[in-house]
């Protein structure tokens, strides 16, 4: 064997060790957040877990497409707030949250998640008409518009919806640069 083949295969030998342990832990995490029965809050607590499932699937219920709860939206956010904002930005986040949970609980005659679906659908009602009317959301309007903004955006970016409700082409066909707009169709997930 020569210098040149030996270069090239020990490469290839890294670069298999490298990404296996990290394509390993990437699938196992993806299935044990769907399929796990043990699963944990890291940053929130389980109630405000909880809460955070209510308000997602009081937004985004289950009809004929999944809702918010299937998704697990409510576990994404608690990992999105673990693993990708600092911990300035974590601390901002985990505030306007106990601050929309204190607001929601109060509202309510016990805690929000343990409110009936028609209560829950009241009181983010009117939160969600005096929030969208305010010229200067305080800050529990500020804090009910963000959690909203960031439960659709995880909602449309599931892999479970862009595969069940978006349309889904996993292989785009041929570029077609001007079509008429009722040919297109559904939006599409990439």
């Amino acid at each position: 064997m020569n210098r040149r083949n030996a270069l090239k295969y020990t490469g290839l030998a890294f670069g298999y060790a490298a990404t296996a342990g990290t394509l390993a832990t990437m699938m196992q995490s993806c299935q044990a957040d769907v399929n796990s029965d043990g699963w944990s809050p890291s940053t929130l607590s389980s109630d405000q877990v909880k809460m955070i499932g209510e308000v997602a699937e009081t937004l985004l219920p289950a009809t004929d497409t999944p809702g918010a709860k299937d998704v697990m939206v409510h576990r994404y956010i608690d990992s999105w707030l673990t693993g990708y904002l600092n911990d300035e930005n974590r601390q901002e986040a985990v505030a306007s949250i106990e601050t929309l949970e204190a607001y929601l609980n109060e509202a309510g005659s016990k805690k929000f998640a343990n409110l009936s679906a028609e209560e829950q659908m009241d009181i983010l009602s009117k939160l969600n008409k005096e929030a969208i009317n305010a010229e200067a959301p305080n800050p529990v309007q500020q804090a009910y518009l963000s959690l909203k903004g960031q439960v659709i955006n995880t909602y449309f970016t599931s892999e479970k919806v862009g595969e069940e409700v978006l349309a889904y082409l996993p292989v785009p066909g041929p570029f077609q640069s001007c079509i008429p707009y009722e040919e297109v169709g559904r939006v599409y997930s990439l």
